[in-house]
């Protein structure tokens, strides 16, 4: 399962979550490390940022504006698209991720977090460098999404960043799950 939902007046909102982005990686370590386990050596991952390893206590003013201005249509509709009318959704966690030139994420799921995985497409200059998703088969899935727009798919569905192009792309992603009301 595959939902694409539209951001209404995404430019407003783009241009104000990149500028609170980037306020907040001014003052925080948003930099990727990988440790080589053999050597216990960390090196930077090159072209990616993301807050993801930032303490979860520390203030996201950009979340919070996605939270309380973007989000809820989306979810919204999303419960209804699942045949869920009446229905409470939480988000569990939220984070961004940065990526230049040839910065990539490799295949991998989201356990521990709620039902749902979601891609909030902040910048993509060209769809071809979406969120690929794995299917059962072992082949990727086709869908269509465009900056401006949310994919969600279950938390367990295997997915990637692929090698991106030479403009930034920039991702809102969260975790959610819904609980019907009878």
């Amino acid at each position: 399962m595959i939902l694409v939902n539209t951001v209404q007046n995404h430019k407003k909102h783009k241009e104000i979550l990149l500028n609170l982005i980037d306020e907040f990686a001014g003052v925080n370590d948003t930099r990727i490390y990988d440790l080589q386990v053999a050597s216990s050596v960390q090196t930077i991952v090159p072209n990616m940022t993301s807050d993801w390893s930032i303490e979860k206590d520390a203030k996201r003013e950009y979340l919070e504006y996605f939270y309380n201005h973007v989000i809820y249509d989306i979810m919204e509709n999303f419960g209804y698209l699942l045949g869920l009318s009446r229905s409470n959704w939480n988000i569990i966690n939220g984070w961004y991720m940065q990526y230049g030139e040839n910065g990539e994420h490799d295949w991998h799921n989201h356990i521990d977090s709620g039902h749902f995985t979601n891609v909030y497409f902040l910048e993509l200059p060209d769809s071809e460098y979406k969120t690929q998703l794995l299917g059962r088969d072992g082949k990727i899935l086709e869908y269509e999404a465009k900056e401006g727009d949310v994919v969600s798919i279950p938390s367990w569905q295997l997915h990637r960043s692929p090698k991106n192009g030479p403009k930034r792309k920039t991702t809102v992603l969260f975790n959610s799950e819904f609980e019907f009301i009878g």
